[in-house]
């Protein structure tokens, strides 16, 4: 695409989307009234469970998570589905509509764990703890704020483009679910361990620093355009 656009020059100045995550950090939100004081654990399931477009791990975890939050009262978790998964699970027949009715009023009877259908999500990652996640595209979006995140494992080859080979080092790589659940209980005892790499990892990748990506794309176009550099 560059090239038929006949641009002569590329640079990476970072993820614009970027600063304004960064200026949502102190948002508020009503979102997560419900935790209290409890450790704030987003989890994320992709809307297919297709191999090829990157699969999803609902299946594996919906009930054994609510079996978690039973047993762990100081633990609250907010399922926040892609828009299109309970559409889409009803049209392949993973399941039925009674099925989703019954697993809903399962999640009513606890009162730490809810289901976020909301279209903001900016200030919900920034006020949780840790993000559990299918591939997504939230995911470098929640690793720009430097929190811990859990990545549930596909059959997706992410060494396939280099930037999320990068970004897989600094996540906690879970094959089932009782190893993100052993996540969990380590980073509640404050056992981030892989907190320095992702900070260093985000600073690469997305150019986060002092100077916002705008005004680095800005004067790099200024450069460009008007001194010709």
């Amino acid at each position: 695409m560059l090239f038929r656009s006949n641009l002569k020059k590329c640079y990476y100045l970072g993820k614009p989307g970027a600063d304004q995550l960064l200026k949502d950090k102190d948002l508020s939100t009503d979102i997560w009234d419900f935790a209290g004081d409890k450790f704030k654990v987003l989890w994320t399931p992709r809307w297919t469970t297709k191999p090829e477009l990157g699969g999803s791990n609902f299946f594996i975890y919906y009930k054994k998570i609510l079996e978690f939050a039973r047993e762990n009262s100081d633990v609250a978790i907010l399922i926040r589905p892609h828009p299109l998964m309970f559409d889409n699970f009803l049209k392949t027949g993973e399941m039925t509509k009674e099925q989703q009715l019954e697993y809903r009023s399962e999640i009513d009877k606890l009162d730490n764990v809810m289901i976020d259908e909301t279209n903001e999500y900016d200030a919900t990652m920034w006020k949780s703890d840790v993000m559990i996640s299918d591939i997504s595209a939230m995911m470098p979006e929640y690793f720009i704020t430097g929190k811990p995140l859990i990545y549930s494992s596909s059959n997706m080859y992410c060494n396939l483009v280099e930037d999320i080979e990068r970004m897989m080092q600094g996540c906690y790589d879970a094959p089932d679910c009782d190893k993100a659940f052993d996540y969990i209980k380590m980073l509640k005892q404050g056992n981030d361990q892989k907190a320095d790499i992702r900070k260093k990892i985000a600073v690469d990748l997305f150019k986060i620093d002092e100077e916002k990506i705008s005004e680095k794309m800005t004067d790099c176009l200024y450069d460009c355009i008007v001194n010709n550099k």
